[in-house]
């Protein structure tokens, strides 16, 4: 579990079970550590699990799609996958195969920390320790992953140290060239904002993130591969969807076209590596932020290709809501083994209650 994000898998797991979801689960950068407390936890409260991780791939390598902005911000021909749905005796084995993408991130993002503190010193600010104020707010040495949020969360506390709170904070920002959306104008100059810091992280990784960004090389392993290896451990590999964005809820996307312009050239490429689910998330593309044909596309495209598709919930801030999407639908495709089927939200009867019973309050 990252400690950037707001909540630990039990913390995560009850807040779930008190917003009406019956099947929680964790799905880390690079890491599968989450899973055993996200299982013990749903356990106890009588909820269903999936645990994975999440990792980046090289994608459509030979094909137009390697040139193109997939479902990633900072990079051409490189997607977010995830693995689902990993059994508890596989963990192991998925630990030590992400292992040596784990140590190359942190060694990536160690450089890219330098940037930043240069940054920092240029304007006559404090740098940050790296190890004490990046890693060390993380759960790296438990197998956790480190990524560009834990670089930014460190960049953002520096900045907010050196600048102070309030409308200073805004004007120091300012001088610095940090585009600030004007939904988030206000937030960042209340001295009072109890978020400040997860805030500011997400306009930096928006609107700043680029001037230190190295891009990966070695971590990164094909999608195919991905798929191979998911197949191998009877997990199931997604492609995580993201679609044009013209507004982001957590600050942390600028507007900018995503897949949906070539989403049927993306399925041909899906299936031809064997990979054959799409999960979405709400919380990062709302439906407000999609125009009404935008919204159709994914689950059609999913419906022609035959291919599963799920729905998570993210939170990168403790302001962020843990409640379920109003939409509770899936597509489930013909002809595909039962084994492969993702646990759905709504699939699984009410949490017992003390004696073992269905708790007649449902879940809470």
């Amino acid at each position: 579990m990252l400690l950037v994000q707001p909540y630990t898998p039990t913390h995560a797991a009850l807040l779930a079970r008190r917003n009406g979801l019956r099947v929680v689960g964790s799905v880390d950068h690079d890491s599968i550590g989450a899973a055993a407390e996200m299982s013990e936890a749903t356990r106890i409260l009588g909820m269903g699990s999936v645990t994975g991780f999440e990792i980046r791939a090289r994608f459509g390598e030979g094909t137009p799609l390697a040139q193109r902005k997939l479902n990633n911000p900072d990079s051409e021909g490189v997607a977010y996958m995830t693995v689902q749905g990993v059994p508890a005796p596989a963990r192991e084995k998925v630990a030590e195969w992400l292992a040596p993408k784990r140590a190359a991130r942190l060694t990536r993002t160690l450089a890219m920390a330098e940037s930043a503190n240069k940054i920092l010193t240029d304007l006559g600010l404090e740098p940050f320790d790296p190890q004490e104020d990046m890693v060390g707010i993380s759960q790296y040495a438990n197998g956790g992953g480190i990524t560009e949020r834990h670089l930014l969360a460190a960049m953002a506390s520096a900045l907010i140290r050196g600048f102070g709170r309030g409308p200073a904070l805004v004007q120091g920002l300012d001088s610095m060239g940090v585009e600030i959306p004007e939904s988030l104008a206000r937030v960042l100059s209340d001295a009072d904002n109890p978020h400040l810091m997860y805030d500011l992280l997400g306009v930096l990784k928006a609107n700043y993130l680029d001037r230190i960004y190295i891009q990966p090389t070695d971590e990164l392993p094909s999608a195919a591969e991905v798929v191979e290896f998911a197949d191998s451990v009877g997990a199931i590999a997604t492609y995580a969807y993201l679609g044009d964005v013209s507004a982001s809820p957590t600050g942390d996307k600028k507007a900018e076209k995503f897949e949906d312009d070539f989403l049927d050239e993306l399925f041909e490429y899906m299936e031809s590596i064997g990979l054959r689910a799409v999960t979405t998330c709400p919380r990062a593309t709302p439906p407000s932020s999609l125009s009404a044909s935008t919204r159709s596309r994914p689950p059609t495209a999913c419906s022609k290709s035959r291919a599963w598709t799920s729905t998570s919930l993210a939170s990168a801030s403790p302001a962020r809501s843990c409640a379920a999407p109003s939409s509770r639908t899936s597509t489930r495709p013909r002809g595909r083994s039962s084994r492969t089927r993702p646990v759905l939200r709504g699939s699984l009867p009410a949490p017992a209650g003390p004696h073992g019973s269905p708790d007649p309050r449902g879940p809470r």
